[in-house]
């Protein structure tokens, strides 16, 4: 008698806590393959409270530029979320797969002094934008993402750079 009074509170438990979580809804998997397919550099001016696009010339101690980079994607594989008693505890969705078939590695910026013709590399004069503020390309390059397709570069050691300069 005890046994089975001790089996229905068991189930009884475990039908309760199955319910009181709920099914998850979880969308079914897709698998995409991002293929770069162009790139739009505009400058901008850093000098106010917000960054404002360029059209004409920059202060050189007032200078970023942003680099957005347009992909196809193509999906190339759909699965289904599985649902399980893990799940109704957890709910841990699967979450869309993206595979870059040419990921950005590394960004070269340069400059071309208007004066001489002559052009540098520029690049360790630039900063980018991550996820704690300001950081060196090397830096940044090396710990980033896949997933970007966009940056935004500010000129910080401007000392050096000619007052007629295109980036």
């Amino acid at each position: 008698m005890s046994h089975k009074s001790i089996l229905v509170l068991i189930l009884l438990l475990t039908f309760q806590t199955i319910m009181s979580c709920g099914p998850c809804d979880c969308p079914n998997v897709k698998t995409y393959e991002i293929q770069y397919n162009g790139v739009v550099i505009k400058a901008y001016d850093t000098s106010g409270f917000q960054p404002k696009e360029v059209t004409g010339s920059a202060y050189r101690n007032a200078c970023g530029l942003t680099a957005s980079v347009s992909s196809d994607w193509n999906q190339i594989a759909q699965g289904v979320s599985s649902f399980g008693f893990v799940q109704a505890f957890a709910c841990d969705c699967l979450w869309d797969e993206y595979i870059y078939l040419d990921p950005i590695s590394y960004v070269k910026i340069s400059m071309t002094d208007v004066n001489s013709g002559e052009i540098s590399d520029v690049s360790a004069k630039f900063e980018v934008y991550g996820y704690d503020g300001l950081l060196p390309l090397d830096d940044f390059f090396s710990i980033r993402e896949d997933w970007h397709d966009g940056f935004q570069f500010e000129l910080v050691d401007f000392a050096s750079i000619s007052d007629l300069s295109e980036f």
